[in-house]
């Protein structure tokens, strides 16, 4: 009975011990991979492995293919094609050489898998406006004035349109390019004398005592007089000017004395206005309304303003207005 019992122990561990042969077994596809070429016809692969389980103990290898292929992109190839020109672009600038450009597109047809590029330029590029800008003219210093001209009683300077000159069609320079100024200055003999103004005479006395009124000085153009069809003075030869403006007070013994003041049913007189002009005459003006009507006497008033010569620079003695200063 016990040798019964040995020889099954010595029978199981055998069994045990022993390994059984297993057969090799596919693994699942890998994904198809890329075609190899983009047109002209191609392959596309893909692999298996005999892992899933690899044969063992002298089992069988897997049967059948590890690799496949596929056609692919059986297409032409297509070479590509220029597509019409743009029309040109603006010019970078209006003058003085700029560029303009214009383009075509490889894509008429667009290339196909090795087909050949398109052969030349994409995009050209060409000189355009390449005339000359208009340069406007700017002027140049004035020149010192010149000595007094002993006939004419003018002194006289110059500018030139040369900083720069008006090039290519550009604007000439705007104003003048000469001017004068009248000047006192020693004439000889047979030479004109133009006028000019001596001083002016103490003011008169008011016109009225109160409300108003206006006083007057003159001068004389005789400092020298016009000579031998020399020119009239610049300007007025009377000024005159408000005085006296305070309200009359009426008393009795001026009631008595004198015959009633009209001052009339009045607004004050506004202030004088500004002068017209700086120099050489002008004019301002005053005006007043009429409270309750119907009221006598003037409702606006006048009179000149800034009657001095305009004075230029001189070098001589003295100087009269510019004919003309920019």
């Amino acid at each position: 009975m016990s040798l019964i019992f040995v020889m099954c122990f010595v029978c199981v561990l055998i069994v045990f011990s022993y390994e059984f042969s297993v057969d090799g077994q596919w693994s699942e596809w890998t994904q198809w991979s890329g075609c190899d070429v983009p047109c002209g016809g191609g392959l596309m692969v893909r692999n298996r492995t005999c892992s899933n389980p690899p044969p063992k103990n002298g089992g069988r290898d897997c049967e059948g293919m590890s690799r496949q292929t596929h056609t692919c992109n059986m297409q032409t190839c297509v070479d590509g094609g220029w597509s019409s020109w743009t029309p040109w672009s603006v010019c970078s600038v209006t003058c003085g050489a700029g560029v303009k450009s214009r383009r075509r597109d490889c894509d008429r047809p667009v290339r196909g898998g090795d087909g050949d590029y398109c052969e030349g330029l994409g995009t050209e590029v060409i000189l355009c406006s390449t005339h000359h800008c208009p340069v406007d003219g700017s002027w140049g210093s004035w020149s010192s004035w010149s000595d007094c001209d002993a006939c004419a009683g003018v002194s006289v300077r110059q500018r030139q349109c040369n900083s720069p000159p008006a090039r290519f069609g550009g604007l000439s320079c705007l104003g003048e390019s000469r001017q004068r100024r009248v000047l006192q200055c020693d004439s000889v003999p047979g030479c004109h004398v133009d006028g000019s103004w001596g001083q002016w005479a103490p003011w008169l006395e008011c016109s009225a005592r109160c409300g108003g009124g206006v006083k007057i000085r003159t001068r004389e153009c005789d400092n020298p007089a016009p000579q031998s069809g020399g020119r009239e003075c610049v300007g007025s030869g009377r000024q005159q000017k408000a005085c006296n403006t305070h309200k009359c007070r009426i008393s009795v013994f001026s009631v008595c004395m004198m015959a009633p003041v009209d001052s009339g049913p009045w607004f004050d007189w506004s202030a004088w206005s500004a002068c017209t002009v700086s120099c050489g005459g002008g004019s301002q003006s005053r005006s007043r309304s009429c409270r309750t009507p119907p009221c006598s006497g003037m409702r606006r008033q006048s009179k000149t303003c800034n009657t001095q010569v305009c004075l230029g620079t001189t070098n001589t003695r003295s100087a009269l207005p510019l004919s003309s200063q920019s």
